[in-house]
């Protein structure tokens, strides 16, 4: 049975993509933090589906959690078919304002441990000769909401490049770049859900829903929703100068 290995696992996003692929049949290696949150997740997969829910504890802010996770798709005795990075790092504020420490933890999570777990997911699917890889951007990739955007921004030029390179070995690499999303990543963040209009909000499910449905159509990115995706386009042509101007404004919160 093939094998989806999912970083930020216990919520969000990553919880969406987790019990996606478990109730598709998939068995599961679920990526987080927190030991006791992965275990209650993972008892509630096997109970309700019949696949395999393993738990790897791994914080991607610390070496030895990438490295954890690196080992983990590495294994070809229960090879990794579908790597979905969706851990995320919310910093909050201005970079100036910030502690560096805190800074380089994002970059790791962010920046770092996607290059590495795509370097080891790349290497064991070429083995195999198939695979997908799901990196979580963000629209902020293309807004000016701090170090985070520059983070997101890297993540999805890499992705994208990636998704060139891997096709002709057929492995799929999605970049997945959604506007705000019902988590509680904005808590973390620091930032009030009025920061955005609820009309802009899309739930985990709907974002597994597109980033699945892109796979399937071979796309290399997809942002969910017709009005984001409307956004994201027009981010992509107007001067750099508009975005930076209502940034400055305060419409785009620091994430």
């Amino acid at each position: 049975m093939s094998v989806a290995i999912i970083t930020g696992a216990t919520s969000g996003i990553g919880k969406a993509f987790a019990w996606r692929f478990a109730r598709a049949g998939h068995d599961v290696v679920l990526v987080a933090r927190h030991e006791d949150s992965l275990a209650v997740l993972a008892q509630e997969i096997e109970q309700y589906t019949e696949v395999n829910a393993q738990i790897l504890p791994a914080d991607l802010s610390l070496e030895q959690g990438i490295r954890t996770v690196c080992e983990r798709i590495d294994d070809m005795t229960n090879p990794c078919a579908v790597l979905v990075h969706a851990a995320g790092f919310a910093l909050g504020t201005e970079f100036t304002t910030n502690i560096e420490a805190r800074e380089q933890d994002g970059l790791r999570v962010m920046v770092e441990a996607t290059m590495r777990l795509n370097y080891h997911a790349a290497q064991s699917m070429q083995k195999r000769g198939a695979g997908a890889i799901i990196n979580l951007s963000s629209m902020a990739a293309r807004m000016d909401a701090g170090t985070y955007s520059a983070h997101k921004a890297w993540v999805l030029s890499f992705s994208l490049a990636l998704a060139d390179e891997l096709r002709a070995d057929n492995i799929r690499v999605l970049a997945v770049t959604p506007g705000p999303v019902k988590t509680a990543f904005f808590d973390y963040a620091g930032n009030s859900a009025n920061a955005m209009p609820a009309f802009f909000w899309v739930s985990a499910d709907q974002i597994v829903d597109a980033a699945l449905h892109a796979l399937a159509q071979g796309k290399a990115q997809v942002t969910p929703g017709i009005l984001q995706s409307i956004t994201m386009a027009a981010m992509k042509i107007v001067p750099s100068v508009v975005v930076r101007t209502i940034s400055r404004g305060g419409a785009i919160p620091h994430l």
